[in-house]
């Protein structure tokens, strides 16, 4: 069976945005990792307390689908 994996990017809102995917879809939030929470060199650049608190990666499973 193929496996399709969407990715996403939500300017800031991901954090905001996951709720609505849980409810729709029974989604299960299995990683969920903030950029204060990453490795800074990853994205080399300096960030404001409020970027820090977004989310950096995500990932939901959706009807039961895992890849892991």
């Amino acid at each position: 069976m193929t496996t399709i994996t969407p990715n996403f990017n939500f300017d800031g809102k991901c954090g905001e945005a996951i709720t609505p995917y849980q409810q729709a879809f029974g989604a299960k939030v299995d990683c969920l990792l903030h950029y204060r929470d990453a490795d800074q060199s990853d994205f080399k650049r300096e960030l404001s307390e409020e970027q820090k608190g977004y989310v950096y990666h995500a990932e939901l499973h959706i009807g039961g689908h895992y890849d892991g």
